[in-house]
């Protein structure tokens, strides 16, 4: 798919792999009256991709969609809080039927909770928590298929920490890696974009570091997680996400089904460190001073939990399994079917409306 695909489509195209696991599910019924949940079969990244198509533009297809939905007997019967909508690209837009028909009460499949661009065009869905989180769609040099998780990965002791990307982004504060740099042994940071139609030769490389490497600096940037966290994982390389802590418990995909304490490492953005005194040299003593044995752990769970419910090469399955059950969960929670979950504490009730003030915060 990389060859095929630039860099910046492919990490947004999960339908590709996840909708023919549902189109042959064995929980799936053709008798709309006995399902609990309906996949809409609408991308609009892909319809836009593809258009214009036997003479309609994807404007014309998604009228069409929004129409269709409307007049269905089954978005009416609870608004479409039992829809699921793919909307997988931050800055995704649609035509504005389509738009608010979604806007009116629908699940949305998504990539990251707080990309301000998303929640500008969709609000209503993010306030409401009405949001399953997916992870991103990793370079086929990383999600290899074929994988063996249960054999272990050669580390490069030399590469202990690890990081590739732009050192200036809108927030994350990311420079101060070069100030942490001398604190640290054996780090591979390098400030390089990586071109939106990458090289194979390139993702190579990059795949070839990612999996020497012990720990992965994942830092916030235009938003709280980012590519790297997955591909951190799939490599078995412990990710460090250096984002708001307060937002991170939502904003992980499968949160009912994955700990993510046993595999990833959550700290407060650099913003937030270095406010405190000495905070920037703690942060690297903590660092240095983790114990091999539990970071070996964690890299292989890493591995194994990625070949379990993030892999699209490898385990679609196990993808669509993850997002099945958290839409599962959020039916309950918004009292549309019955099950252990319908008392939980909706989402909207207390992250919600703290992400919609960050969020319009951001747009200003």
């Amino acid at each position: 798919g990389d060859k095929k695909i630039s860099l910046v489509p492919r990490l947004y195209v999960p339908e590709l792999r996840v909708w023919p696991t549902l189109r042959d599910h064995p929980m799936r019924t053709r008798d709309p009256s006995k399902a609990q949940l309906f996949i809409v079969g609408y991308s609009p990244l892909l319809g836009q991709g593809g258009s214009p198509c036997n003479g309609e533009s994807d404007s014309d297809w998604e009228k069409r969609v929004a129409a269709a939905l409307e007049k269905s007997e089954w978005w009416q019967r609870h608004n479409g809080a039992d829809h699921l909508v793919f909307w997988m690209r931050y800055n995704q837009i649609a035509e504005s039927s389509l738009l608010r028909v979604l806007n009116q009460g629908a699940l949305i499949a998504t990539t990251d909770r707080y990309f301000w661009n998303v929640y500008r065009h969709l609000p209503k869905p993010f306030v409401r928590g009405t949001v399953v989180i997916m992870p991103y769609l990793d370079s086929s040099y990383i999600d290899v298929e074929g994988t063996d998780v249960s054999q272990p990965l050669a580390k490069n002791s030399s590469m202990r920490y690890f990081f590739r990307g732009m050192l200036k982004r809108r927030f994350g504060n990311r420079g101060t890696l070069t100030h942490m740099q001398p604190m640290l042994k054996g780090t591979n940071f390098v400030d390089k974009r990586i071109p939106y139609k990458a090289t194979p030769e390139l993702l190579k490389e990059n795949a070839k570091e990612i999996f020497e490497s012990e720990l992965c600096f994942c830092p916030q940037g235009d938003a709280p997680t980012s590519g790297r966290v997955f591909e951190a994982v799939a490599a078995g390389c412990v990710p460090l996400v250096i984002s708001p802590r307060d937002l991170m418990p939502t904003n992980m995909p499968f949160p009912s089904l994955i700990r993510w304490d046993e595999i990833a490492f959550f700290t407060e953005n650099f913003d937030s460190i270095l406010k405190k005194e000495g905070g920037l040299e703690d942060f690297a003593k903590q660092l240095e001073a983790m114990p091999a044995d539990r970071i070996k752990c964690m890299q292989q769970r890493a591995r194994e939990t990625y070949h379990e419910r993030m892999s699209y090469f490898n385990n679609p399955m196990g993808v669509s399994e993850g997002m099945l059950f958290e839409s599962w969960v959020m039916l309950q929670k918004r009292h549309l079917i019955d099950g252990p979950y319908r008392e939980a504490q909706p989402y909207t009730e207390v992250a919600g409306e703290r992400y919609g003030k960050r969020a319009k915060s951001r747009l200003r």
